[in-house]
C-alpha cells in the first residue's frame, strides 16, 4: 500500500514521465486493494494525503480518478 501511496504522492507533486489518467487510476487502484488486503477500514484518508489540494497534480489527478465514491448513509 505504501508503495501506491507514494506513486500517487509523487504524481501529484508533478514528478513522473507522460503520466496518463491510466497512471493515477492504476495506483489509486492498488492502494485501496492493498488496505482491503491488510485491512485499513478507511484508505480514502490516506489517498486524500496524497492528493492534497494545492499541489502541482492534484487537480488532474482528481479529474481522472473521477467522482469520489458514495458513502453509505
Amino acid at each position: 500500500m505504501q508503495a501506491a501511496l507514494e506513486a500517487l504522492h509523487w504524481m501529484s507533486m508533478g514528478h513522473g514521465y507522460e503520466l496518463t489518467g491510466l497512471d493515477v487510476v492504476e495506483a489509486y487502484r492498488l492502494a485501496t486493494e492493498a488496505a482491503h488486503r491488510i485491512q485499513i477500514n478507511e484508505p480514502q484518508a490516506l489517498i486524500e494525503q496524497a492528493l492534497a489540494p494545492g499541489r502541482r497534480m492534484s487537480a488532474w489527478m482528481r479529474r481522472s480518478l473521477g467522482p469520489p465514491p458514495a458513502t453509505p448513509t
